[in-house]
């Protein structure tokens, strides 16, 4: 039996992330967890950032669970860091790891930041782009690594995918046919 995959996203809050991996998940039918959800459930709203030790374990049981019964997952999270998205990996070997990191120029993400209505302040953003480790190929744990660029929220271009140790280079493609191209490999 084939392991479940986990698709988990990368990069700063603003570039775009959870556009993207919302209309992914719900293209290739994946279950969707996001920990803002759970900041929402437990605290009432996704602003209150309270009891992060509890929501960060009913959120790890969650992605337990969908491990457990086999199930799909995006995984919508900044794994800003190496440390970080190994973490999750060392958490979850039951899952087939793919990576999908959402690049914008700084500009976008505080423009977008400040339209959401969870707004992360400016110099959170800023430390988030001077600190976030951009995933390279030897990260070599990941099935495939995919990197969007957010085209100034005129949809999202495929700038680079790195798969099974090939480097597969890819110039302006529409969302669609990058779910096209990851559903193909789900199946």
């Amino acid at each position: 039996m084939s392991k479940p995959k986990l698709f988990m996203m990368c990069g700063v809050s603003g570039s775009g992330k959870t556009t993207f991996a919302r209309r992914f998940a719900e293209d290739c039918r994946l279950r969707y967890i996001n920990p803002d959800n759970f900041y929402a459930l437990y605290n009432g709203d996704e602003c209150k950032h309270e009891h992060e030790f509890e929501i960060w374990m009913a959120l790890f049981r969650a992605l337990h669970m969908a491990e457990q019964d086999g199930v799909d997952v995006m995984f919508d999270t900044n794994a800003p860091t190496i440390v970080d998205r190994t973490q999750i990996l060392d958490w979850f070997p039951g899952f087939e790891p793919h990576l999908i990191c959402v690049m914008a120029p700084p500009e976008i993400c505080i423009s977008n930041n400040k339209a959401r209505r969870r707004v992360v302040p400016d110099d959170v953003i800023k430390q988030m782009l001077r600190s976030a480790e951009t995933p390279t190929k030897n990260e070599s744990r990941w099935q495939s690594i995919t990197w969007l660029q957010n085209n100034h929220n005129n949809g999202f271009e495929l700038v680079h995918r790195f798969n099974n140790s090939k480097t597969i280079p890819v110039t302006r493609i529409h969302i669609a046919h990058i779910n096209d191209e990851i559903r193909a490999e789900k199946e």
